[in-house]
């Protein structure tokens, strides 16, 4: 009977302290009436989905008992208003949220979620600060008066130092979902090359590596991969202009250049005359050039293919970004071009202009 008691008081613990680990979230939508509110988490670097989804009032809304099992980058999304409100939503959180469109209205509520506020405020009056001096020291700069502006310029350097102090203690103090989702966020709103992803992925703890944005980080790492100098370039096969099969791997050449463009692309067309001038010269020697093209009008991708006098093959699934080649070569803007190899390996990316006429050029002469 005694075993039975124990065994029985043990359960009981054990459901309270599960029910404990529930989260909450509470608040108030500004601007709207009524409507539908998400919870949605982000679960790989290109998926968010949807824990939950309630209806509010002018009176408020409640989204209870969340189940989570770690700390998860969230958002709450209205039907109505664009983007969403970010936070960190942890197993037995208890959030509180004063939610309108277009502003700035922190969910506030368990203790990463706080912690990250407290630090963005505190970087978010730096950066202020240092906005206000550079505006004095270029009115200073325009009066000719050259030692005001050098003073305020080191006022400046020593917050810009500050900033980047309390963004290195931050990352330290914080093995863990905070350091690793700052790192994410830079990368993303940078759209940071692969060495950038690898470095920045380098400077996390082994916690913060293995939280949800470390592993998104990791999953962003694996797909730059895929497309990076010395790598194999992805084969593909789409429609070209004239209605044929157009296949990469098939084409035949001692270097190939693979461009990503479009007929609305005002630095494409402007890239154009480069990759003209190229053809011209080495074609005869090996050189070929593939341009996929992200329109989804086929009358204004054949005009600007005329107009531009492109004698090169043309290929394009008419879906913008939506094109399959775009996402298998993880294109985020264009021009992205891509130089390969006779077996189709990677030799440079991001090349256009004059860069791109020298590191072609350069390919031949080194090979006669």
């Amino acid at each position: 009977m005694k075993a039975l008691f124990v065994a029985t008081s043990l359960l009981l613990v054990t459901n309270v302290v599960q029910a404990q680990q529930k989260s909450l979230i509470k608040g108030q939508v500004e601007g709207l009436a009524s409507g539908k509110i998400h919870l949605i988490v982000r679960s790989s670097e290109s998926r968010w989905d949807t824990l939950r989804t309630v209806a509010f009032t002018n009176k408020g809304f409640s989204i209870q008992e969340i189940d989570v099992s770690e700390p998860l980058a969230a958002r709450l999304s209205i039907d109505g208003y664009q983007g969403g409100f970010s936070f960190f939503l942890e197993p037995g959180g208890n959030y509180q949220a004063t939610l309108r469109d277009g502003e700035l209205y922190p969910i506030t509520g368990g203790v990463l979620q706080n912690r990250q506020i407290a630090f963005e405020q505190g970087q978010r009056k730096l950066i202020l600060a240092v906005a206000n001096l550079q505006q004095r020291c270029d009115s200073l700069r325009k009066a000719l008066r050259y030692g005001s502006a050098s003073k305020l310029n080191d006022s400046i350097k020593v917050l810009q130092n500050e900033l980047e102090t309390r963004r290195t203690t931050f990352m330290a103090d914080n093995d863990n979902i905070l350091s690793a989702h700052l790192q994410l966020q830079q990368i993303e709103t940078q759209d940071s090359p692969l060495n950038i992803c690898r470095q920045l992925y380098a400077q996390l703890g082994e916690r913060a590596k293995q939280s949800r944005s470390g592993v998104i980080l990791q999953q962003r790492i694996a797909r730059l991969s895929k497309v990076s100098k010395g790598s194999p370039a992805p084969d593909f096969t789409l429609p070209t202009l004239e209605g044929t099969s157009f296949t990469l791997s098939k084409m035949k050449g001692r270097v190939k250049i693979v461009d990503f463009w479009a007929s609305w692309c005002g630095p494409c067309r402007l890239n154009n005359p480069i990759l003209k001038q190229l053809y011209a010269e080495f074609h005869r020697r090996g050189l070929e050039i593939v341009n996929v093209s992200l329109d989804d009008n086929r009358e204004r991708w054949v005009a600007a293919v005329q107009k531009d006098g492109l004698s090169w093959t043309q290929t394009s699934s008419l879906k913008a970004w939506n094109d399959p080649v775009a996402k298998l070569y993880n294109v985020t803007a264009i021009p992205a071009i891509f130089v390969l190899d006779a077996d189709n390996n990677i030799m440079a990316t991001g090349l256009h202009g004059e860069s791109l006429k020298a590191f072609v050029a350069a390919l031949f002469d080194k090979n006669n």
